[in-house]
């Protein structure tokens, strides 16, 4: 473990505003020619949004925070449902998969997706220390997926992407738009829980 550690993250004006900012940095490493639409650092919304969203669902959401506690990376978790699914289907079988997912409203074996990732050496104190923080931050959302499989997706440069293959996960090959990008779904499998064993 590196020397941040890693708690729930409140619903305070101060990590809104952080959250956006290294969001931001991070779409923009990627060259996301969209960036400012969804993460705009000088925009009071996206803060309100995004204050909004931890006050809604703290559950969703891991901090990692340095020794004066402010919030330096963070990942968001929740059910890997059928329409997150839906980018990454042949587009032939996408009518019938939706028509699967209208059924059910879920597939069937209920992973747990990790929607941001998101660390920047401006807030982490250089490189490595944001590789060993996603890693971190990564290794705390496995403990809580408990055995379940895992769905990521990475856009062609993303920072994350040696953080997760290094804990398991791996490229399906499967490539779809994501929030205007294109991206690849990586998986790690469902793996027996230590009780389990």
């Amino acid at each position: 473990m590196s020397e941040f550690h890693y708690l729930p993250i409140d619903a305070t004006a101060e990590n809104a505003r952080n959250m956006v900012h290294m969001t931001f940095l991070d779409l923009s490493h990627a060259n996301h020619p969209n960036a400012l639409r969804y993460a705009n650092p000088g925009d009071t919304e996206h803060y309100s949004a995004q204050y909004e969203k931890l006050q809604k669902n703290p559950e969703k959401y891991l901090g990692a925070f340095n020794d004066d506690e402010r919030l330096v990376g963070f990942a968001k978790f929740n059910e890997w449902n059928g329409a997150d699914q839906i980018p990454f289907q042949p587009f032939i079988e996408r009518a019938a998969f939706r028509l699967h997912i209208n059924r059910q409203m879920e597939i069937p074996h209920h992973p747990l997706g990790v929607y941001a990732l998101v660390s920047h050496p401006v807030f982490s104190g250089g490189e490595d220390a944001a590789i060993d923080m996603q890693r971190d931050l990564l290794d705390n959302v496995i403990q809580i997926a408990d055995g379940r499989e895992m769905r990521i997706t990475h856009f062609e440069n993303d920072s994350a992407k040696a953080a997760t293959t290094s804990r398991g996960f791996f490229s399906t090959g499967q490539i779809g738009k994501v929030a205007g990008i294109k991206q690849t779904l990586f998986v790690r499998p469902e793996s027996p829980t230590e009780e389990a064993a």
